[in-house]
């Protein structure tokens, strides 16, 4: 069940003779929707099922909409949310943050002179026992829109000494070329110390292995790569987790090219990777509000609850996949864990340089068979330059 409540604000000039008296009438939907600028506000009421498979979604979500366009353009030092304190979400006795990111800023895909977008924002509240009048509360607020499309930019990029954001006694060595870190490449590099949240990305990029087997250009992804290697399947990924540091990909494809020595012997044949990566070598992601699905950013929100919620799509007639499990018909997002929660149905990270990665012994084996191990690969990311004017920010 759905109750809409819209809100119209206009104003009526009425050209009456002094004697007349005219009594207000309603019209019908048809009739308003022919009068130019109605709902600039628009006020929801979506009552969750009781029903179906979700367990999650038993509220009554109250909406306040704004049907229009928000720019803005927005540079933060350290956004730092639910630090401490219990969270049903994670293991006993850690202590960080639900979020928490270095150095995050919000663009256009042209940097400083443009700016993100968030398509018809609205404010959500979540109330749980709303029939009853003694036990009704609020269980979540989320704020969110439609959709939204520019260039989340995250972290720093160091080149030597000690990473200053983290101190510590591990150097900086970008070059260590290992497809097992060490923790110098990791060092050099700051932004998503913590993040909880529902992501749906894709990934696509291209690079070099060495082996005792021999030499490979490799890539993955969609992408025609500068290195002569083509790949046309799609590296999809979706996480969800609460104070998550890194994705993990399973046993994903991995096309090569230009083979040499017994990987030429064998006609140089495509293998698998498994990926690792800690979300700080992750320093611009791509948000898109037109496209054709999955690539579009649909419902962004960021929200905090006190117990897990699946909130409604901002359209409940146009069912997509949120949670990146095959459905299309989904009317609710991917569920929000307790705390603070972002939730991203799209972002894009494409053509990544991965540069050369050298695979050792088993590992090069693997890469044919059940997946070469790469850990926190150097992804070549480097942040948008967001900084206008005198703003030091970058």
């Amino acid at each position: 069940m759905r109750t809409i409540t819209r809100t119209l604000m206009s104003v009526v000039v009425l050209a009456l003779p002094a004697f007349s008296h005219a009594a207000l009438e309603a019209i019908t939907d048809d009739e308003m929707s022919s009068i130019t600028g109605q709902a600039l506000f628009l006020s929801d009421k979506i009552v969750g099922s009781t029903v179906d498979a979700n367990p999650f979604n038993d509220f009554t979500f109250y909406r306040l909409a704004v049907d229009a366009d928000m720019l803005f353009n927005l540079n933060i030092d350290r956004l730092q949310l639910g630090c401490g304190g219990f969270n049903e979400g994670i293991p006993g006795g850690l202590n960080a943050c639900d979020l928490d990111v270095d150095f995050l800023s919000f663009s256009g895909s042209g940097g400083a002179n443009t700016d993100f977008l968030l398509r018809r924002p609205y404010l959500e509240i979540a109330v749980k026992d709303d029939g009853d009048k003694t036990r009704r509360s609020v269980a979540g607020i989320k704020i969110g829109s439609q959709s939204a499309e520019g260039v989340m930019s995250i972290g720093r990029v160091h080149t030597s000494g000690i990473n200053p954001e983290l101190g510590g006694a591990t150097a900086c060595n970008p070059g260590f070329t290992s497809a097992e870190d060490n923790g110098s490449r990791l060092a050099c590099h700051s932004g998503a110390n913590r993040f909880s949240a529902y992501l749906f990305g894709e990934m696509s990029g291209y690079g070099r292995i060495t082996s005792p087997f021999g030499n490979a250009n490799v890539c993955f992804g969609v992408i025609n790569a500068p290195n002569g290697c083509n790949s046309n399947q799609p590296l999809y990924l979706a996480i969800s987790g609460t104070r998550m540091q890194q994705v993990l990909a399973i046993n994903r494809p991995l096309v090569t090219e230009g083979c040499s020595g017994a990987l030429a012997l064998l006609f140089c044949p495509d293998g698998n990777t498994d990926i690792r990566e800690n979300l700080r070598f992750l320093h611009r992601v791509e948000l898109n509000s037109t496209g054709v699905a999955p690539r579009i950013t649909r419902d962004f929100f960021l929200s905090f609850q006190r117990e897990r919620i699946a909130y409604p799509i901002y359209n409940q007639g146009q069912p997509y996949d949120t949670d990146g499990n095959g459905s299309t018909t989904d009317t609710y997002s991917a569920t929000a864990n307790t705390g603070w929660w972002m939730n991203i149905t799209y972002a894009s990270a494409r053509n990544l340089n991965v540069g050369t990665l050298n695979l050792a012994g088993l590992d090069a084996l693997d890469a044919l068979g059940e997946g070469a191990n790469a850990v926190d690969i150097n992804l070549n990311q480097t942040p948008v330059d967001n900084c206008f004017g005198s703003a030091v920010f970058c």
